[in-house]
Formats: structure tokens, C-alpha cells, sequence
């Protein structure tokens, strides 16, 4: 009697359902990632705004510096005159 070996295959169950280990590390994941993405997106949005700001404080303190030569312009005539005036008298 040559009584051959008997060969096992491997069971293999394939089933459709994933492990439920793997199910709630991709929800954790994906939580996460929405969680960061909407920080990032308002992040991007206060880097926007505040880029508008710097930009309008930079234009108002350009038109300062502009009006800055009529001011000491202004301020030095006001001594001038206030000089050559005198004090003021009060009747």
C-alpha cells in the first residue's frame, strides 16, 4: 500500500468584513484629518485677513509720511508767527 501523504491546503475564510481593529484606525484617522484640515483652512483664512490689515496699516502710514513735510511745515510757520507776535493780551 503506497499510501500517499495527504496535502492540507490552508483554510482561508475570506468574508468582506473588515477587521474591526483597522474599521476604527481609518475613523479615528479620518476624524483627525477633518479636524486638521478645517484648522488649516481657517489658519489660511487669519493669514488672509491679516495680510488685508498689514497691507492698509502700511498704506496709512505711507500717507503719513507724506503729509509729515506740510506738518513740520505748518508747525514751524505757527512758531514763526507766534514769535513775532509776541504773548497774546487778554483785554
Amino acid at each position: 500500500m503506497d499510501a500517499q501523504p495527504i496535502k492540507h491546503r490552508p483554510l482561508i475564510v475570506v468574508t468582506s468584513d473588515p477587521p474591526l481593529l483597522l474599521v476604527r484606525a481609518y475613523q479615528e484617522g479620518m476624524a483627525e484629518l477633518m479636524k486638521l484640515n478645517g484648522e488649516l483652512s481657517g489658519s489660511i483664512q487669519l493669514e488672509a485677513s491679516f495680510k488685508d490689515q498689514i497691507e492698509k496699516v502700511n498704506q496709512e502710514l505711507d500717507a503719513l509720511a507724506d503729509k509729515e513735510p506740510k506738518y513740520e511745515q505748518v508747525k514751524r510757520n505757527v512758531s514763526v508767527a507766534s514769535s513775532q507776535n509776541g504773548p497774546l493780551k487778554k483785554k
